[in-house]
């Protein structure tokens, strides 16, 4: 028995061919702007350690803000290198759970609702935007929230 041709969509008699779809063009970057997009690419390049120390004392003053301003947020006690001490939430035996990992009444839930938009409403007050903010991102701890992890 022999195998037949192979058929392959786009040779089928009758169908017009059509050419592959083009991404839109890349905007230009500017020289500046090239070395920051490389540095974000390669992990080992020592300019990289400069740009996560950036953005980890970009997140501390936000978060220093939003606290001054009565944010929910943890207070931040300090900040070095890539990293920012919070203040802990929880006990002894456990640290507050996210949002997504707790189970709320229907009764509790509205007014950590409206604390949570009252917190937005805060942040867009100063121009500020999470950017990531869901249930994974919202510390639950004895009826009240904080909001962790700016980007």
């Amino acid at each position: 028995m022999k195998a037949g041709p192979v058929v392959r969509p786009f040779s089928l008699p009758g169908l017009p061919r059509r050419k592959p779809a083009r991404s839109p063009p890349c905007p230009r970057l500017s020289a500046s702007q090239g070395r920051a997009f490389h540095s974000l690419r390669n992990p080992l390049d020592s300019s990289t350690v400069r740009v996560r120390i950036a953005l980890s004392s970009f997140r501390a003053t936000i978060q220093k803000e939003l606290f001054r301003a009565g944010a929910d947020v943890p207070q931040p006690i300090a900040h070095g290198g890539n990293t920012i001490l919070m203040a802990y939430l929880g006990d002894e035996v456990q640290a507050a759970p996210t949002l997504i990992d707790v189970a709320l009444h229907p009764d509790e839930a509205q007014p950590l609702f409206t604390r949570l938009m009252h917190n937005v409403e805060l942040m867009l007050a100063h121009h500020l935007v999470h950017g990531d903010l869901s249930a994974y991102n919202v510390l639950y701890w004895e009826g009240k929230i904080a909001l962790i992890d700016f980007p």
